[in-house]
């Protein structure tokens, strides 16, 4: 069973996040800090679903991977799991209909 595991992220906090990161004298913050923690909860569920065997598993980073990128992934899974924080809730659910 194909498996597609994607953790979403606000595209206005990866462009915030973005400029904070290319201008040096720039204070990091709150916009960089959601930036830089991989998608750890998904990441040990995929391990375990392959330490079980039967599962491909492909993770996705909505912070890192294009749109494109998400929706073959989506296509080509048999299943998709989509993990968020709150705040970020609203980008889930746009790429839970597909993607914008």
């Amino acid at each position: 069973m194909n498996i597609a595991l994607i953790c979403a992220k606000s595209q206005s906090i990866r462009g915030k996040a973005a400029n904070t990161y290319a201008e040096e004298d720039t204070t990091k913050g709150e916009y960089s800090r959601d930036e830089i923690y991989p998608p750890l909860g998904i990441a040990t569920l995929a391990a375990r679903l392959e330490s079980l065997g039967g599962y491909t598993v492909v993770l996705k980073d909505d912070s890192l991977d294009t749109l494109d990128e998400l929706k073959q992934a989506m296509a080509w899974a048999d299943v998709v799991g989509i993990s968020t924080l709150t705040p970020n809730a609203k980008r889930a659910r746009e790429l839970g209909r597909g993607g914008k």
